[in-house]
């Protein structure tokens, strides 16, 4: 077993902790998914499947409570940074809700600058 399948097999192993209501343990598990992410061909459809898995539990994250919110919306941002193919599709989670604190509004915003575009923009 070489090592791209090593990675490919903890990636596969690591992904439904995607899943799970601990918030630490979602950001856990997407830092793990991420690392090995690097190893895996970018064009592959394997890479594009696991970008796809990504994206959910995060943007779930976005639904908790402000402190929640703050944290999952910086670590979305350094996601951004490196894999922008993520969340291309997912502006609209971003908005921004008249109850949220100053600060999480400001992230949201922050990643709404991001992630905006011409095809995306309307």
């Amino acid at each position: 077993m070489d090592v791209r399948q090593l990675d490919e097999s903890l990636v596969t192993r690591i992904i439904p902790n995607l899943a799970h209501s601990n918030p630490a343990l979602v950001l856990s598990a997407t830092k793990v998914v991420l690392k090995f992410l690097g190893s895996i061909d970018a064009a592959s459809d394997r890479c594009r499947s696991i970008c796809r898995k990504l994206a959910p539990p995060l943007i779930s994250l976005m639904n908790n409570v402000p402190e929640i919110q703050y944290v999952a919306a910086r670590n979305i941002n350094l996601i951004l940074m490196k894999h922008p193919q993520i969340f291309e599709r997912e502006v609209r989670v971003f908005f921004c809700n008249f109850q949220d604190p100053l600060y999480v509004k400001l992230a949201k915003l922050e990643l709404m600058v991001r992630l905006v575009d011409l095809t995306n923009v309307d």
